[in-house]
């Protein structure tokens, strides 16, 4: 088995999906967590001064969503066929889409703006999204892409979690509106090694 060490900030962002695989396939490994006061100097050392870095038997790897893929398939977590494969990369992406809305609206400094685009993104963005998404999760059987937990349900259950932080959708809205999502997320959240990490996980607002 490989060693690992992950380097992230102390939230759950982009980084948090990796640390939740690491409980659910129960492997060990370093989670470093670096405060703002840390990253300037450390920075310049990673391959393209951003984080999550992953470090793989002292090989430093970037890119979240290339990490979460190569863990799945380290973990078994990818799919039984190239099908499963596909369609948990599709669920991925389009969950990516979504993550970028929300990163436009964090990079415009006009609050007036930044208000107008967090009201589409709950209006229509998420909406959208989400009925589709759960239609998806359906026609699949009740998980992503296979018949049981892959990464991309990880992913999914992460995600879901972050917005109900947010309160870009309450979490009684998620159970009543889209079931399928909302089952994907518990049978996640309720893995006992997933439970167990979330129990002790430090308190972050984001």
């Amino acid at each position: 088995m490989p060693s690992y060490k992950l380097t992230y900030f102390p939230v759950r962002g982009r980084g948090e999906h990796l640390r939740l695989m690491f409980a659910y396939a129960k492997v060990q490994y370093e989670d470093n967590r670096i405060t703002q006061d840390q990253w300037p100097a450390l920075k310049p050392k990673t391959p393209f001064g951003q984080l999550p870095v992953l470090e793989i038997d002292g090989v430093m790897v970037e890119q979240s969503v290339a990490l979460a893929r190569y863990l799945a398939k380290q973990f078994g977590l990818d799919g039984k066929t190239d099908m499963e494969r596909l369609q948990a990369d599709v669920f991925v992406a389009h969950i990516d889409d979504l993550r970028n809305q929300y990163s436009a609206m964090f990079r415009e400094q006009d609050p007036d703006k930044k208000a107008e685009i967090l009201k589409n993104i709950q209006t229509n963005v998420v909406p959208s999204f989400f009925e589709k998404l759960n239609d998806r999760v359906a026609k699949n059987g009740g998980f992503t892409a296979g018949k049981t937990i892959l990464w991309s349900d990880i992913i999914l259950a992460e995600f879901l979690d972050a917005l109900t932080i947010r309160k870009t959708i309450e979490p009684a809205d998620l159970a009543s509106k889209y079931p399928h999502l909302a089952k994907v997320k518990d049978a996640v959240f309720n893995t006992p090694s997933v439970k167990a990490y979330l129990d002790k996980r430090p308190h972050t607002d984001i």
